[in-house]
């Protein structure tokens, strides 16, 4: 786990009581042919991780953002997500008004390989960047890269890929209460 950037200020009271959506895995196609955190039992075990976090379901952010928007601006959103393209992406204030949640916890699958070595001993990796988005600011808060190898044969690659994605999500800060202006 290498923490790769976090917004000055940024901690756990900007996390309190605020919801964070899930994007899909995203690949170098754009989005998440797999799936992966689309699937139920997925998202509850993220929500198990950080049962401190409210967490929206990535089924459910898509589905109020095609409410608004095409499929098309859907995919096109995810692209310009998975390149990290941050200025592109500020400046479209009205594809985040699509997101329905506070924040938007987007994961990119970097690189990912199997390796059968010469003894027959199987080994896979995993690179993998999280970043954690305001939906209202258009703006980057936390952004960390997690790397992983197992060299258990027997782990299936979606149980391996979501223990990346854990390892990245028990990163995130503990969210503690923000009373503001309030003392």
């Amino acid at each position: 786990m290498n923490q790769l950037y976090s917004r000055e200020k940024f901690s756990g009271s900007d996390l309190y009581e605020r919801s964070i959506g899930i994007c899909p895995l995203l690949r170098d196609t754009g989005y998440d042919t797999m799936q992966f955190l689309r699937s139920k039992s997925h998202f509850e075990e993220l929500r198990k991780v950080r049962s401190d976090l409210h967490f929206i379901s990535a089924d459910e952010i898509e589905s109020h953002f095609l409410d608004k928007w095409s499929t098309d601006s859907l995919h096109q959103f995810f692209t310009l997500l998975f390149r990290g393209e941050v200025a592109s992406l500020q400046t479209r204030d009205s594809l985040w008004s699509g997101i329905k949640s506070d924040y938007y916890l987007v994961m990119r699958l970097r690189d990912a390989s199997t390796v059968k070595k010469l003894n027959n001993e199987i080994r896979k990796r995993v690179n993998m960047e999280a970043e954690l988005w305001d939906c209202k600011d258009q703006e980057v808060l936390w952004r960390t890269a997690v790397r992983g190898i197992c060299i258990k044969d027997k782990i299936p690659d979606r149980q391996f890929l979501l223990e990346t994605v854990k390892n990245a999500c028990l990163n995130l800060p503990v969210p503690i209460p923000s009373y503001g202006n309030q003392w």
